[in-house]
């Protein structure tokens, strides 16, 4: 998961460059920020979720999980309610981590299957 991380921060600047590059730095920075949440969402479900699997304070690692979806849900209700930032390209931002997921996973599919 960290390799995926990486791979996403990567293309997160790349797209980040081509927006501002292309279309506006508004749309970059927005595109950024949203992915930024994204991977530092990942990154903290990431770590909580060892730590549930190594059996470490469950009942406190579960909690901590729940409540920091409440802190996203509140950051994403901020960033909408009270800046300027395009939405779209906030949103975009946010559902990039997925998509680099989804192209991770046909990839290593593929790989499997041409291997065998």
């Amino acid at each position: 998961m960290k390799v995926l991380i990486a791979e996403s921060a990567v293309g997160t600047l790349a797209v980040v460059i081509g927006l501002a590059a292309l279309h506006s730095t508004a749309s970059a920075v927005a595109f950024a920020v949203g992915a930024g949440l994204a991977i530092i969402n990942f990154a903290v479900l990431f770590f909580h979720l060892g730590q549930v699997f190594q059996k470490k304070q469950v009942a406190l690692r579960t909690w901590a999980i729940v409540f920091k979806y409440l802190i996203l849900g509140l950051i994403i209700y901020f960033i909408v309610a009270r800046t300027d930032l395009q939405l779209f390209w906030f949103a975009a931002g946010l559902i990039s981590l997925l998509f680099a997921l989804a192209v991770r996973t046909a990839f290593s599919k593929q790989s499997r299957h041409s291997d065998g």
